[in-house]
């Protein structure tokens, strides 16, 4: 449902269940395909400075599939501007199984989505491996990321450092398969 804000100049929308079918991004120059149900989507924009909107967009928790990866529950409160094409985060915050990332930035959304977004917080290594990027390393332990993540169009780019403690990676050494 899309309404007007009582009271106010704002607008604000109500979506039952956000579903992406068939969605792809492009990681490390290959096609990963995605998949998205995010129930729960609100979003409420009022008028900020200028001509701008500025308000809160929220989801979840849903899941987000990447690739054949088992599907990942997650959930989003973002707030922003946005002021002709250009989207300003001013934060957000993104909570998954044991992780609890947040993040700013700046998107350009015409002629295709561009731009950067800085993030950091804690992060299980487990469900990064299992879910999102499947390393085969059978990586796993508690650590804490500090980076940022940069779009075009439908490429995505990831830089940064992952601190952490007692974390493991499977060990090729002493598998007997690999002697």
């Amino acid at each position: 449902a899309i309404t007007e804000a009582a009271r106010s100049s704002g607008l604000e929308v109500r979506i039952g269940l956000l579903v992406i079918e068939r969605g792809q991004v492009i990681l490390d120059h290959q096609r990963v395909p995605l998949e998205l149900e995010l129930p729960g989507f609100r979003g409420r924009l009022e008028e900020g400075s200028g001509r701008a909107l500025a308000g809160r967009v929220s989801f979840g928790p849903g899941q987000a599939r990447f690739g054949d990866n088992p599907p990942l529950s997650l959930s989003t409160e973002i707030d922003l501007e946005l002021a002709g094409t250009t989207l300003d985060v001013k934060s957000g915050r993104l909570v998954s199984d044991r992780t609890d990332l947040t993040y700013y930035g700046r998107l350009e959304l015409v002629p295709q989505p561009q731009g950067d977004l800085f993030v950091s917080g804690p992060l299980d290594l487990e469900v990064l491996d299992r879910h999102v990027i499947r390393s085969g390393f059978g990586m796993k332990g508690a650590a804490r990321f500090a980076g940022s993540v940069s779009l075009v169009g439908s490429r995505v780019s990831l830089k940064g450092r992952v601190d952490g403690t007692e974390g493991e990676l499977y060990d090729l050494a002493n598998d007997p398969l690999q002697r």
